[in-house]
Parts: structure tokens; C-alpha cells; sequence
């Protein structure tokens, strides 16, 4: 370290403003111009003054070239512009010195004005050499013990005093030049402690980063690798059913149908944050009356609310007009109830929906639950953390739920507020800003889904498995099949066949290629860059769904249930 500070001295040194040195051609001057007519020989004090100025041009010059060097070379060594600097300072003190040697003034009124000048020029030069030791060093002494010389040798015993002051002043010149010296050093010292613990942080937060990444990488994996049997699994439930009509082997169809549904709300959660992370999800404000979405929200939770004897009451108030991304905000509602329902043992959960002022209508979402301690609020919002699932049950889910309504609370800009008294309940509330009251559109009846039996679907999958399975179910919905497991397969079987409605293809295929690529070939052998497309994908990597988001093909993540599958395939089709 301590050649780490010499090296910063140096810097220091020459960082210090360059005007400085014209105020040494100004002092120089001037004392030449005091001892002129005192010299005998003026020459002599002309070649002085020449030589004092040509050493200040010339340091004004290396100034220069070292800040030209150091912006070349930030790292470069400064050992030699160190030594270069100390020679400096020991060859301009020398020559300060020589003045009075050797142009000691008779008058005494000019010795005073030679002694100030002298003495505010050390001063001054004293305070800049001091930042670097060595060179702080090589001026004062050469330069003070020549002044000290020159008035014993010209003054005799008779400035005894004058030089007895002038050692004085020297040695207090020491000892503030010494003190400055370690002020900078502790100065520098502990900005470097302070730069190598930035570092530290910042090598932390890299490492912290590149945790998440490859957590986020891994979680990708997984998910890919676990959805594709249970998507597999559903698809296979979903040809069976056709085959049970016997109400036992149909309780049992249900209890795995149940299970795969199970899954498939884990790995939502998983999609979710993975699309928050790739910025897929955006948020795109509208004005939106909040009743029906409410209306429906209360319907799908009744029966869950139900199942565990709790009442639930959900506001419908037709009033209420938000402007806000209707999509997030019912997301992370459907969050809110589904969180307050899980951890409610007894009494009810409601949601109220109150106007705040005229610009902002409160949501809250209250429940009669245990409550939440207020040392564990703030981690509550921490992904996969759970205050009441130390058993990891897979029916409470993976504790993604609140760090979700977070980050797409943040999206939206909505403030999100939390309230609970452990034993009593917990109220989370978010505000929403009012919206304009506008017409509401006659909803057209949803008609069936339209018939696709006539349809030929070329289907891309790797997995043999999920393969037989969507091709036995296009097939039952009465769909011409060409099923491949690559691009090249696909390609090959698509020689003979003159027309093609649909192209499904999953997203990650073998030998690095992906569904997207598979898609693009396809519309470019039929030469329609409009031909209907799914992807299908277990990935959750936001590289990825960035990726896919990106290309505009309409994408659905596995697993997919039949129904589902069904109506994807119905609207790349026949699009409304």
C-alpha cells in the first residue's frame, strides 16, 4: 500500500493547478528587480533570474506532458516523475538560496523586501511540495540552509537574531509540512481502504448477479424439463377420457387431472417471474370499470373460499372507473385472494374497493388470518419465502405469489401498502388512479369454437411422448397430421404436400434449433409469411420468452391442457 499512496502523491503533485508556476515568474521578477540595485554585478543576477524562470517554463512543460501520459496510461508507474519532481523542487530551492548568497542586499529596507519575499515564497511552495515527502524535503533544506548561510556569511554576528528567526521559521515550515504530509497520506490511505471495499461490494454484487442468473438458468432447466412429461401427462388425460365412461376409473382420471393442474399453477409462477425478468410484460394502461372484472373474479373464488368454509366478499361497485393495465391489476388481485384464502384458517376474506380523493381509488384485500409479524414484513415480498410452509406443501405454492404483485405493482406504478396485527389479519391495499367514465361496448355472445376438422397442422416436437399424444388429439378433433421431431423432418415430409393451414412447433428443438426457426422455414417454403403459427414451450429462461416475444408468434407454455390446446389452435386458425 504505501507505494500505492508514493504513487498517488505524485499524482497529486502534478494535479495541482498550473497558475501557480506564473506566480513564481511574477516573484522571481520581482526580486530581481529589488536586487538590482544592489548588485555589483547585474549580470550575474540576470542569468539568475533567467535560470530561476526557464526552471518554471520547464516544469510548467513537464505538467503537461505527464497529465498526457496519465490520460494515455491511467495505471502508468510514477516513480521516475517522482524523482523528476524532487529534482525540481531541490534545484529551484538551491537557486532561491544562491540569491541571497550571492546578492545579499546592503540596504536593509531591500533585505526586508528580499527576506518577505523569501519567506512567502517558501511558504507558498512549502504547502505544494509537501503532498509528496521527498520533494517537500529536497526544497526546504536546500533552500533554507543557504539562506541561513548567506546572513551569517554577509550579516556577521549582528543577524545572529535574523538567522536564528530564520531557522525558526524553517523548522515550523517542518513541522506543518509534516502534518500536511500525513493529513494527505491518512486522506489517501483511507480512500483506497474505501476503493478496495467498493470493490469488494462490487465483486459481491457480480457474484450475487451471476447467483441469480444461473438460479434463473437452472430454474429455466427444471422447468422445462418437468413441464414437458406433466404437459405430456395432460394431453394423455385428456385422449383417455374419451375411453372411461365408468364413474371409479373417472374419480381416478379427476385425482390425476387434479394433480397435473396442481403443477401447472407451480410453474405459472415460475413463468410469471421469468417474464417479469425478460421484460416481456408491459404495462399498457386504459381506462376500465372495475365491477366486471370483480364480478368475475368473485365468481372463481367462491368455490375455493367455500371449500374452506370461509365467506368471501368481493365489492362489485359499478362506479368505479381505473386507469390502469386491466390485465396486471387483476393479476395481482387474483394474487392477493388466492394468498389471503390460503393462509386463512376460519372467519372470511373481502375485497373493498373505496374512493381515496378524486384521483385515486383504493383496492384492499382483507382477510381474519394469523397476520404477519412486523419483523417479516418486508421478506414476506421475498421470492420463495413462505412464513407458514416450513413443510414445503406444494398446495401453498412456491411463496412467488407477493414478490410477484411487487414487482408488477412497480410495473404499473400502483403503490402497494401493508397492514397486519399478528392473530387479527392482514389488509393489502394498492392505489390505483381513477379513470374516465366511458361507454360500455354490448359484449357479442361467445360463439362455439369453430370447426377445424378440414385442417392440415404440420406439428414440430422432440419429445416422442408429447408428439403421439398431439397428434392422436388433432387427429380426434379430425385435423390431417404431419408430424415431425426436427426442422429437417419437417421439411422433408412437407415436399409433398402442396397445402398447410398451421405449423405447431415447441420452442426448444434438438442440435440447437428452435421452433421459431422452424416456424420462419416452413412460412418460407409455402411463401407466406402470414401462415398460422403456435409455439408451444416449457422454457421460462427470459432470454428466451424475450426472444419469442420479440418475433410476435403467438406462444402458449406448457403445460397446456386439451381444451386449451383446442382453443390456441382455433384462433392461430381462424383468427377474430
Amino acid at each position: 500500500m504505501q507505494k500505492q499512496i508514493s504513487q498517488e502523491q505524485i499524482r497529486l503533485l502534478y494535479a495541482q493547478p498550473t497558475g501557480t508556476f506564473f506566480g513564481s515568474i511574477v516573484v522571481a521578477l520581482a526580486a530581481t528587480y529589488t536586487l538590482w540595485t544592489d548588485a555589483a554585478h547585474p549580470i550575474w543576477l540576470a542569468i539568475w533570474c533567467g535560470a530561476t524562470v526557464a526552471l518554471v517554463i520547464g516544469r510548467l512543460y513537464a505538467h503537461r506532458v505527464y497529465a498526457d501520459q496519465l490520460a494515455a496510461n491511467p495505471a502508468m508507474d510514477n516513480t521516475l516523475w517522482g524523482f523528476f519532481y524532487c529534482l525540481c523542487s531541490s534545484t529551484t530551492g538551491i537557486l532561491w538560496g544562491l540569491s541571497l548568497l550571492l546578492f545579499f542586499p546592503a540596504d536593509r529596507y531591500n533585505l526586508a523586501i528580499i527576506m518577505v519575499i523569501h519567506a512567502g515564497y517558501i511558504s507558498a511552495a512549502v504547502l505544494a511540495s509537501s503532498v509528496y515527502f521527498p520533494a517537500f524535503l529536497g526544497f526546504i533544506i536546500s533552500s533554507s540552509v543557504l539562506i541561513t548561510g548567506a546572513i551569517i556569511f554577509h550579516g556577521g554576528w549582528q543577524f545572529v537574531v535574523m538567522a536564528g528567526l530564520s531557522i525558526f521559521y524553517s523548522g515550523m515550515l517542518v513541522f506543518f509540512g509534516v502534518r500536511n504530509n500525513r493529513s494527505v497520506t491518512d486522506q489517501i490511505r483511507l480512500r483506497m481502504k474505501n476503493d478496495e471495499l467498493l470493490r469488494e461490494v462490487a465483486e459481491q454484487r457480480d457474484r450475487a448477479q451471476h447467483a441469480m442468473l444461473d438460479k434463473n438458468r437452472f430454474l429455466a432447466s427444471a422447468s422445462h424439463d418437468l413441464r414437458q412429461p406433466v404437459h405430456t401427462l395432460g394431453l394423455q388425460v385428456g385422449n383417455l377420457r374419451k375411453y372411461i365412461v365408468d364413474e371409479e376409473p373417472q374419480k381416478i382420471l379427476d385425482a390425476i387431472s387434479d394433480s397435473t393442474d396442481g403443477l401447472s399453477d407451480l410453474f405459472d409462477g415460475l413463468l410469471d417471474l421469468s417474464e417479469l425478468d425478460a421484460n416481456v410484460v408491459q404495462n399498457a394502461p386504459g381506462h376500465h370499470q372495475l365491477s366486471e372484472m370483480l364480478s368475475r373474479i368473485n365468481t372463481d373464488f367462491q368455490a375455493l373460499a367455500l371449500e374452506k368454509g370461509l365467506s368471501l366478499d368481493i365489492a362489485t361497485d359499478s362506479r368505479a372507473v381505473a386507469h390502469c393495465d386491466k390485465s396486471l391489476l387483476e393479476s395481482v388481485l387474483r394474487n392477493l385472494l388466492s394468498n389471503a384464502i390460503k393462509y386463512t384458517g376460519k372467519g372470511g376474506v373481502a375485497l373493498t374497493v373505496e374512493p381515496q380523493n378524486d384521483t385515486t381509488w383504493r383496492i384492499s384485500v382483507l382477510d381474519t388470518g394469523q397476520g404477519i409479524p412486523a419483523s417479516e414484513i418486508e421478506n414476506i415480498f421475498s421470492e420463495y419465502h413462505q412464513l407458514e410452509n416450513p413443510e414445503r406443501d406444494r398446495r401453498k405454492g412456491l411463496g412467488l405469489g407477493l414478490a410477484i404483485v411487487r414487482r408488477k405493482c412497480k410495473l404499473m406504478g400502483t403503490p402497494l401498502n401493508v397492514e397486519s396485527t399478528p392473530g387479527q389479519g392482514s389488509v393489502f391495499s394498492i392505489d390505483v388512479p381513477a379513470g374516465k367514465h366511458i361507454p360500455v361496448a354490448v359484449k357479442q355472445p361467445v360463439e362455439a369454437l369453430q370447426d377445424i376438422s378440414e385442417a392440415i397442422v404440420l406439428i414440430v416436437e422432440d419429445e416422442r411422448p408429447t408428439l403421439i399424444a398431439m397428434q392422436q388429439m388433432l387427429e380426434d378433433w379430425g385435423c390431417t397430421v404431419i408430424a415431425a421431431r426436427t426442422t429437417d423432418e419437417a421439411m422433408d415430409k412437407l415436399k409433398t404436400e402442396k397445402f398447410l393451414d398451421a405449423v405447431v412447433a415447441d420452442l426448444r428443438l434438438p442440435n440447437n434449433e428452435n421452433g421459431l426457426e422452424t416456424i420462419a422455414a416452413v412460412r418460407a417454403r409455402y411463401n407466406n409469411d402470414t401462415l398460422a403459427a403456435l409455439l408451444i414451450s416449457g422454457d421460462t429462461d427470459p432470454e428466451r420468452l424475450a426472444m419469442a416475444s420479440k418475433a410476435g408468434v403467438k406462444m402458449v407454455h406448457k403445460p397446456v391442457d386439451p381444451d386449451n390446446l383446442r382453443r390456441e389452435v382455433t384462433k392461430i386458425l381462424y383468427p377474430p
